[in-house]
């Protein structure tokens, strides 16, 4: 029954649609869903050959209520019969505040058979979380009859009762502490160094097999994707909607040693030609191309933490 009601989710799934690419965002479980409580988000891409996805990473869906605790990659697949592809991510979130929420709606970045980039964008999941002190299935019992009690009892009796009001009083002020904090500071996800989160998307990317593939242009179209959003997060910017002009200037404003940022503008010159004018790479360019990435993480981190510390020993 569960593998059939699952199906029927699956199937009325809204889906957006694009230039021979679709896509399924849904969460598997529809209604009854309680605060903390773990949940699939699932997104599939459906593409005809030649389209090549980039598909969002969780720091897309996490902020406010919603964290990602989560995230599985679901291989590309193919059905010889409709000559369709899929590929897509399983993110397990959880929404650590009650009431009306939205899972935000996200941008699917391809390119199509003739090499042009675009945009497919989902829509957004609304979703109702309900509090764990409350349940829909409570039913009112029925009054049982007066019983006798020994009068010796009585006693035991009513400082159990005044223990238990004073026990609730604490646990209702607790609550209401609790909710007024809340609303001043929404917690959130412990975060990593960014350098370190780079490095371990790097890895996982060099791991996929992209490479023993020879699907070298989306190796490249991740590759900067991910040092996009290393900048981004390192420099409090939005990087990964910037064009390669527009990281130069940024660089220039906020990155005082001019041969880092040569290194970095050199990482993205050298990579737009296979992205966009489909030239003929090599695995070793690719691979140079990956290995100079790690290094400019590792150099702009550490570049980053002595100026820092320089600032600090300099206000002291």
């Amino acid at each position: 029954m569960k593998r059939w009601l699952l199906v029927i989710i699956v199937l009325c799934a809204p889906r957006a649609y694009g230039e021979d690419i679709s896509a399924e965002y849904y969460l598997e479980k529809q209604s009854n869903i309680y605060y903390a409580q773990p949940v699939n988000l699932v997104l599939k891409v459906f593409h005809k050959p030649g389209i090549k996805p980039l598909l969002p990473l969780k720091t897309d869906i996490q902020g406010g209520a919603v964290q990602v605790i989560a995230e599985e990659e679901m291989p590309l697949q193919t059905d010889p019969d409709t000559n369709t592809s899929w590929q897509g991510r399983r993110f397990t979130v959880i929404f650590m505040e009650t009431g009306e929420h939205e899972l935000p709606s996200l941008n699917i970045a391809y390119t199509n058979a003739r090499g042009e980039e675009h945009t497919l964008k989902t829509r957004a999941i609304p979703v109702n979380i309900l509090s764990n002190l409350t349940g829909e299935n409570d039913t009112l019992k029925d009054i049982k009859g007066p019983f006798t009690l020994d009068k010796t009892l009585r006693p035991y009796f009513w400082v159990a009762g005044a223990l238990l009001l004073a026990g609730l009083a604490v646990f209702a002020f607790y609550r209401l502490w609790l909710r007024r904090e809340s609303k001043r500071y929404k917690p959130r996800a412990p975060s990593i160094p960014e350098d370190v989160e780079a490095r371990q998307m790097l890895r996982r990317l060099y791991n996929e097999g992209l490479l023993e593939q020879q699907a070298y242009k989306p190796f490249v179209f991740r590759l900067t994707a991910i040092i996009k959003h290393y900048l981004g997060r390192a420099y409090a910017v939005n990087a990964p909607d910037m064009t390669t002009r527009e990281l130069k200037q940024m660089l220039q404003a906020k990155q005082p040693d001019q041969e880092h940022r040569v290194r970095v503008m050199h990482l993205f010159q050298a990579s737009d030609p296979i992205k966009f004018a489909n030239r003929v790479a090599e695995r070793e360019d690719v691979e140079t191309l990956y290995h100079q990435a790690g290094e400019l993480v590792d150099q702009d981190a550490m570049k980053r933490r002595a100026a820092l510390a320089i600032g600090r020993e300099g206000g002291e």
